[in-house]
């Protein structure tokens, strides 16, 4: 419980510095800006609205940076006095023209290069002397605001610390043999303690190395951006200095330049405190836990120790000798480990499960031991796990699952081991992440919610139910059949039987040919689905038939034509086809 509050604490502190960082920027000047680039261009036509238009502008420079680190409070008149100033030097009121020839999105692009252009210049007269109303803080002074002290400090606690966690994990390395000797209940407490204790110290010390880490590259930052402010401010006055009339298109991206240099020197200026904050609150998180239960933990190690030295020297031997044996089994050929499964080794990401601790120690001992990378990885189940000794990499390729159910059972006693063990996409319920995540969304969306809830307490709880994080669904829940929604679709059809029938009546109709036609009256028939209908009255079909015709009768007149008689004859002939 010790690990989880201290995890829970840190990480809660930790969100809260990054967002107090992240809100600094002025939400105001957003909404000038987007004022601005929705004027039309009948604003050119009347001097008024045009002389308004720039004093939004000037508006949106000067709260711009109202945010900034280096404003302090009761600065706004002499601020905005500096704002108007280098405003009208660098784009009078005659430049808003060529604004309304840009897109909307380059609109906003210009104004936020006019803004930094405005406080490059403020920098500049500041630091020059140049007579400004505010005198805007030197970057250089920055450097000396933070002790060079305290990343050696953060160094020496790392080391006590991990002095201590070796010691513990000496202890949990020979715990099987002292449980066999001495089998009683208080032993038991005692390496239960002690695992707890050195999970704690590991997850400290990760914390210790994580804020030493930020602390230096943020300091390092820091010196870049002074350093690049500072060349940027004496390149502008040499520039200025040796020439009597410089163009704008050379002098403007330098101001910008120094706007910056010196808004990213404050803003690692600010980390830097931040940081300076979480190493402090994480040693009195430290201090009240070591007064808490450093008494009981040495007392437990003393008890451990007693019992070691109560045993005989065989089975001191023994609890020597495993380590050394082990060490022994290294130089070895290690390409007798086998894979399980026959699995062939993939191409390393260069990233272990478990943190890169030995996955054998942790399910036999529940102890975070630092993988030796000489021994040759393991891959199973598409992760892949390191291991501090040759034995271990051997059990492990000869029975993997019990290892890793072992594993889940430590993990299950010690469930900070969750996050310590970046272990969130394993155990998304039991993630201290997901909770923090899920417990920030319940009161954002109740504080935006609570207007139109009331007091209905039961929207509430189903609020807080909808906000839970997606989970897979087990194999023997199915979905309704028909989904309730609000807006009716007249086209949907719950019963799959009818879209069975549906389906094949297309089917039969895609399967269908169109038969040649040799008359215009069979032709026009052809779009119908069926074009002959069988006869019911009997039973099968052929396709060869007979049957009889009626005498044909043909009448032809002869005598018109070629002979000496005239008269016209009819001649009838009868045809019995």
């Amino acid at each position: 419980m010790a690990c989880l509050k201290l995890q829970a604490i840190h990480e809660a502190r930790l969100f809260e510095e990054e967002r107090r960082l992240q809100g600094q920027d002025s939400g105001i000047a957003k909404d000038i800006a987007d004022e601005i680039v929705s004027f039309s261009h009948t604003v050119l036509k009347d001097v008024r609205r045009l002389e308004a238009l720039y004093e939004k502008v000037i508006q949106f420079c000067f709260t711009r940076y109202v945010g900034a680190p280096w404003v302090k409070e009761g600065d706004d008149s002499m601020a905005l006095k500096d704002t108007r100033a280098a405003l009208e030097s660098a784009f009078p009121i005659s430049g808003l023209r060529s604004l309304f020839g840009l897109t909307p999105r380059e609109r906003f692009r210009h104004l936020e290069e006019l803004s930094c252009i405005v406080l490059g210049i403020r920098i500049f007269n500041s630091l020059v002397g140049s007579g400004t109303a505010l005198c805007l803080p030197d970057p250089k002074n920055l450097l000396t605001l933070h002790s060079p002290d305290l990343p050696l400090s953060i160094e020496q606690e790392i080391e006590e610390g991990e002095k201590q966690i070796q010691e513990l994990v000496k202890i949990l390395l020979h715990s099987p043999v002292l449980l066999a000797k001495a089998g009683s209940e208080t032993a038991e407490q005692d390496l239960a303690l002690i695992s707890a204790q050195h999970i704690y110290m590991t997850q400290l010390n990760a914390y210790r190395r994580a804020l030493l880490t930020a602390f230096l590259h943020t300091r390092h930052h820091l010196k870049e951006a002074v350093s690049e402010c500072s060349s940027e401010i004496v390149g502008v006055g040499e520039q200025l200095n040796s020439q009597p009339y410089t163009s704008r298109d050379d002098v403007f991206p330098k101001f910008s330049r120094i706007a910056v240099s010196y808004r990213k020197a404050f803003q690692e200026n600010e980390k830097l405190c931040s940081l300076n904050c979480l190493v402090a609150f994480l040693a009195s998180l430290a201090g009240e836990h070591t007064l808490d239960v450093a008494s009981n933990v040495e007392s437990a190690c003393r008890r451990v120790h007693g019992i070691f030295a109560s045993v005989g020297q065989g089975d001191q031997e023994e609890c020597r000798g495993v380590r050394s044996a082990e060490n022994a089994e290294k130089e070895r050929d290690d390409s007798e480990v086998e894979r399980p499964d026959g699995e062939p080794p993939r191409e390393f990401d260069g990233k272990f499960e478990l943190g890169g601790n030995c996955a054998w120690c942790l399910a036999k001992y529940a102890a975070l031991v630092p993988a030796d990378r000489s021994i040759a990885a393991i891959s199973y189940g598409g992760d892949a796990y390191a291991f501090s000794t040759l034995r271990g990499a051997k059990e492990f390729a000869q029975h993997p699952d019990r290892l890793l159910s072992d594993i889940r059972q430590q993990i299950r006693r010690q469930p900070a081991l969750i996050h310590l063990l970046n272990l969130d996409r394993l155990y998304p319920r039991s993630s201290l992440r997901n909770i923090l995540k899920l417990q920030r969304n319940i009161a954002t969306r109740l504080k935006q919610e609570t207007p139109r809830f009331g007091k209905d307490t039961a929207t509430a709880d189903q609020l807080f139910l909808s906000l839970h994080e997606p989970r897979n669904a087990d194999a023997a829940v199915m979905t309704p059949v028909h989904f309730e929604t609000l807006e009716r679709d007249t086209s949907y059809h719950w019963n799959e039987w009818e879209l069975r029938r549906r389906a094949l009546k297309i089917a039969d109709i895609l399967n269908r040919t169109t038969r040649s036609s040799q008359t215009k009256s069979s032709h026009c028939r052809m779009e119908q689905e069926t074009q002959v209908y069988p006869l019911k009255e009997k039973e099968q079909n052929t396709m060869k038939s007979k049957g009889t015709s009626a005498i044909r009768t043909k009448k032809y007149i002869t005598g018109l034509r070629g002979k000496t008689n005239t008269k016209a004859e009819t001649v009838k002939v009868e045809l019995d086809l």
